[in-house]
């Protein structure tokens, strides 16, 4: 049970229904589906999907379940999930990104949530802040467990080989400068505006780099009247980018900065680190504790911390030495330790323990 069917998480799917003695069906609560229509358009399906809105007790009742996963405990279709679990008696996993709760939604909701947690036959975290979290929340520590958030790294990788990368450079006209990659939604909280106002006082120092922002947002035409304000012209907004042409920008980028106030965890993380950037999130990023070693292949920055945040660029940026090593240790590190198959592996595990778990207490 899960939300959107986004592009970079149906190889994730398919990898699990493809596993010998699995057969996965995954209902999803957002009847968007043209990513799965671009994937089913090249590849043949393993999993089965179903994307509709309102047949999700009609999908409950289809199969006879070994193993009910909950992506998460915000949505009614989770709850629902949760409680035909129960008066099923069929084994459920929460599987969750959530290390706060960050709205005041969450938190009135909060007894219901702890509930759900307290409940769960197994946890599988995306990392060890969510894992931190659900414990603190009630789950019995030896009911979690870390089942990593992961995109496609060698598929991922594959897409730079579709693009002219010197053309992009030239026709964005900085192929004659450092580049600091943005990409997510323009919204306060994954902190454009932040970035922007430290991009201003890197180019105070630097007068070689350039920022470019991917993605569109309420806050765009903020961002574009502030850097006409300030004189800002290396700064490159070029709108919602496929995800197969996303992999190009991270191919012209020198370093990717990502300072979210909070989100749950941040794949764009995988993207830039599987491509072999450098790295500075901020502290709310969820996959910053994971993915980011401060000071190997990145930098984590304190929430809000502009000056901090353009120091950290600055590191990076002014030593090609410093650049090139952090580069390496994020590809590295994402293609051993965040990879698919590894994901996939410790998915498994945790719905092989919840069944074993379940037939314990039945008997």
């Amino acid at each position: 049970m899960t939300g959107t069917v986004s592009f970079n998480r149906i190889p994730y799917y398919e990898k699990i229904a493809a596993t010998e003695g699995v057969e996965l069906a995954v209902y999803s609560t957002d009847p968007e589906k043209k990513y799965l229509d671009r994937y089913q358009a090249n590849k043949n399906t393993h999993a089965e999907y179903i994307l509709d809105k309102g047949r999700i007790l009609e999908f409950l009742q289809q199969w006879k379940w070994d193993c009910l996963i909950a992506g998460g405990y915000s949505n009614p279709a989770h709850m629902l999930t949760y409680v035909y679990s129960k008066i099923r008696r069929i084994p459920l996993v929460l599987q969750t990104e959530t290390f706060a709760l960050n709205n005041w939604i969450s938190k009135i909701g909060f007894p219901a949530i702890r509930l759900f947690i307290r409940t769960a036959d197994a946890i599988a975290a995306a990392g060890t802040a969510a894992k931190k979290f659900q414990i603190q929340c009630g789950a019995a520590p030896e009911d979690v467990f870390i089942a990593r958030y992961v995109i496609d790294n060698e598929t991922f990788c594959s897409y730079l080989e579709q693009t002219d990368l010197n053309a992009l450079a030239e026709d964005l006209n900085v192929d004659d400068k450092q580049v600091v990659l943005f990409v997510g939604k323009l919204i306060p909280d994954r902190g454009p505006m932040t970035l922007m106002r430290a991009y201003g006082q890197l180019a105070a120092r630097c007068d070689d780099v350039a920022l470019i922002v991917v993605g569109t947002g309420p806050l765009e035409e903020e961002m574009r009247s502030y850097a006409k304000k300030q004189g800002l012209s290396n700064v490159k907004f070029v709108g919602y980018v496929d995800y197969p042409k996303l992999a190009s920008y991270y191919g012209i980028s020198d370093v990717f900065a990502f300072p979210a106030r909070y989100i749950t965890w941040g794949l764009v993380l995988n993207e830039a680190m599987a491509l072999g950037l450098p790295v500075v999130a901020f502290r709310g990023v969820g996959a910053a504790a994971d993915l980011v070693i401060d000071g190997e292949n990145g930098f984590i920055v304190e929430h809000g911390d502009e000056r901090a945040l353009c120091d950290a660029l600055i590191k990076i940026l002014s030593s090609e030495e410093t650049k090139r090593a952090m580069g390496r240790r994020s590809k590295e590190y994402a293609m051993k330790e965040f990879s698919l198959d590894k994901s996939i592996k410790e998915i498994l595990e945790v719905v092989h323990y919840a069944i074993k778990k379940k037939k314990k207490l039945r008997y």
